[in-house]
């Protein structure tokens, strides 16, 4: 069973594309930790919904996680640019 947001375009014989997916960020720099800057970072991959529990303490810095809401149907990036004009970037 899957709990998620209804839509007038619900088929109960046809699964939905739209997915909940975790991604991690491994040795992402600790200032790139605050929600409004992870958001950003994954919005690239669809509708960011929420930072994981450790994430917003902090209390595990060597990877951020974050819920993002995509569509299967669509396809993702290789690789993400992160990076401000401040501090430089990285891939």
């Amino acid at each position: 069973m899957r709990v998620f947001k209804w839509s007038p375009v619900f088929h109960v014989n046809r699964e939905p594309s739209v997915v909940p997916v975790w991604f991690q960020l491994p040795k992402l720099p600790i200032h790139y930790f605050t929600k409004e800057c992870l958001f950003q970072i994954v919005s690239c991959l669809g509708k960011p919904l929420f930072v994981d529990v450790a994430t917003a303490l902090g209390v595990c810095p060597s990877v951020a996680r974050i819920c993002v809401e995509i569509d299967l149907l669509q396809d993702l990036p290789g690789r993400i640019w992160i990076g401000n004009e401040e501090h430089g970037g990285f891939w």
